[in-house]
């Protein structure tokens, strides 16, 4: 089995490859807080094990066996983000960081009990699908909010995983109500990229470096 290390490597291996972002060192080194050579020495370890491929542009990918194991770790992640915000009511902004550290330990039981209790929720609280829960979420039609035409209203759909790890972002947009399940109207667009929406008769400005992860569906 993989180390919690490892793990951590997977889901974020896994959450750049759903983003569709290409998953270099250096952007895992970001991500993880750890520096360049820790990086190269776990992705020498994870390839010795056949979780991940790294080809001649030095592009990591994860392997058959390692997209398994990191649909399932995403899925305890999630799940246990849900279980956290839900049951236990902690803030939005906390659920990713608590569960960082509680996904190591749950086993394959109490996962399923978590998700039975739950109701098989499709979704974490960020709007991210669980992998084994997804019965009618797609993100078919979502476009990203710096893609947003004025004057369109949309819902707030999912927040993407690449910005979890930023606790005072991620408190900036639960503070803004930029959360999923929130409808908005676009007013304006600023010439260096800020998007400008109304939430609930409020102005909310959104910074071009964060308007892109956040997904929404036009209505």
């Amino acid at each position: 089995m993989p180390t919690p290390t490892v793990e951590d490597y997977m889901l974020a291996i896994y959450s750049f490859e759903y983003e569709k972002t290409e998953v270099i060192a250096a952007r895992l080194a970001e991500r993880l807080d750890v520096s360049p050579p820790t990086v190269s020495a776990t992705i020498d370890r994870m390839v010795r094990d056949g979780y991940v491929q790294v080809d001649p542009n030095h592009a990591i990918r994860l392997t058959a066996s390692g997209s398994e194991m990191s649909e399932k770790i995403a899925r305890r992640h999630r799940l246990i983000e849900r279980w956290l915000a839900d049951a236990l009511g902690l803030e939005w902004s906390a659920i990713h960081e608590e569960a960082d550290r509680l996904e190591h330990a749950i086993s394959d039981v109490l996962e399923d009990r978590i998700s039975e209790s739950l109701g098989h929720p499709e979704t974490c609280p960020h709007g991210n699908p669980i992998p084994g829960n997804v019965r009618t979420w797609s993100r078919e039609g979502l476009v990203e909010l710096s893609e947003l035409a004025l004057m369109q209203n949309a819902e707030i759909i999912r927040i993407s995983e690449l910005i979890e790890e930023e606790l005072d972002l991620l408190e900036y947009l639960q503070s803004h109500q930029l959360v999923p399940g929130i409808m908005l109207l676009t007013r304006d667009r600023t010439p260096n990229g800020t998007v400008v929406v109304e939430i609930d008769g409020q102005i909310v400005p959104v910074d071009n470096s964060v308007s892109s992860y956040i997904w929404v569906r036009p209505t």
